[in-house]
């Protein structure tokens, strides 16, 4: 039969434990499956809705008591509140039951006993399987996991939940001329992000091997997401007044006054620091990129044993007038291979026409006019 769970709290919500009981059969013993009953649990709910979240589970190991002839199973039941209603839930397992032995038939006793042992064996063969195929499982996640976060881009993500919150899709985001604004506006592919440790929010941290500001662990996080030179005004009416439509943009929203202070103030500091043109050409047509100086610093690195090679090839920064120069050595080497190469040929035909020579030594000394 099914036991009905009935300790609900003063909101209708529900976390209490219950023993949960089945009769044993008269002359029938439990056969110790502990498995068997955990997954033949069972829970049924009448009148919960599934936003209360029901749930169910058998705590601990079951156990058999023979005196009261009841098999008994710890059983917690957790229910969310609902003030206008409670529900019932019923929750119900079973279990394998096996005759008794007979302590007058010898053969019975015989054959229990051998039952047991090979009931054991099994058992622990299941559960160096379970324990085996449970590590292989969790190696399996812990890599699937490494997998997920190896490719894991957080600026996506975080990018993602901001246009959730912030870009209504059918307001804003729902046409092509309004997704094309927000590429004028925003320098999308210049956005990054700062993560807040997991210690603010008193909660467990999800990964304890991480640290306590990784992206799996942060409590919050802030978008840095620039915007394009000569569109802060645009921007700025977004930041200050919302959106519920892009069409609001060009209306007039009551924050023109501090939008247009806030404009000059930005373009009063990048005339000061950086000039009327962010970026000019010098005379010797070199590229100026002005900036502010925050400050100065030598770095000091060691050479002592560092090999330095140099290597000089052919690339994309070759102007015409390097490969030319690389042509004309180019054909001044084969000329010099042809030349040498002609030489052997001279020296191989000379070989050839030489005739036998005969050749006499002459020695001439002070005491002697002996020829040879």
């Amino acid at each position: 039969g099914e036991f009905e769970a009935k300790d609900w709290g003063f909101t209708n919500d529900m976390s209490q434990d219950y023993t949960v009981e089945i009769d044993i059969p008269e002359n029938y013993i439990w056969n110790g499956d502990s498995e068997y009953i955990k997954n033949s649990f069972r829970m049924r709910t009448v009148s919960v809705d599934s936003d209360r979240k029901p749930s169910s589970c058998i705590v601990g190991e079951p156990w058999a008591d023979y005196a009261a002839k009841r098999l008994k199973a710890r059983v917690h039941v957790g229910c969310g509140s609902d003030i206008f209603k409670q529900g019932h839930i019923y929750v119900s397992y079973s279990a394998v039951f096996i005759a008794s032995p007979n302590t007058n038939d010898a053969d019975y006793q015989a054959a229990y006993t051998s039952w047991k042992q090979e009931m054991t064996q099994w058992q622990e063969k299941v559960n160096l399987e379970r324990a085996k195929a449970r590590k292989d499982a969790e190696e399996e996640i812990v890599a699937f996991e490494d997998d997920i976060l190896n490719k894991y881009n957080p600026t996506n993500e975080i990018l993602s939940r901001i246009i959730k919150v912030f870009f209504p899709p059918t307001e804003v985001r729902d046409s092509v001329w309004e997704i094309e604004l927000w590429n004028q506006i925003f320098d999308w592919s210049l956005a990054y992000y700062e993560l807040y440790p997991g210690w603010w929010t008193n909660m467990p941290l999800r990964d304890s091997t991480a640290i306590p500001n990784s992206f799996l662990n942060a409590s919050y996080a802030r978008l840095y997401l620039p915007i394009k030179i000569g569109h802060e005004k645009t921007a700025s009416k977004m930041i200050f007044s919302g959106l519920s439509s892009a069409n609001e943009l060009f209306k007039n929203q009551g924050t023109e006054q501090v939008i247009e202070k806030l404009i000059n103030d930005i373009e009063s500091y990048r005339r000061s620091n950086f000039g009327e043109n962010e970026v000019d050409l010098q005379n010797n047509g070199e590229l100026n990129s002005k900036h502010q100086v925050l400050g100065k610093w030598i770095e000091y690195l060691p050479t002592d044993g560092t090999h330095i090679e140099i290597s000089q090839g052919m690339s994309c920064a070759c102007d015409q007038y390097n490969q030319a120069e690389f042509d004309n050595i180019d054909a001044i080497n084969k000329e010099v291979i042809k030349e040498q190469a002609q030489n052997v040929e001279l020296k191989k035909a000379a070989l050839q026409k030489m005739n036998s020579v005969d050749v006499k030594l002459l020695i001439d000394t002070c005491n002697s006019n002996e020829k040879i």
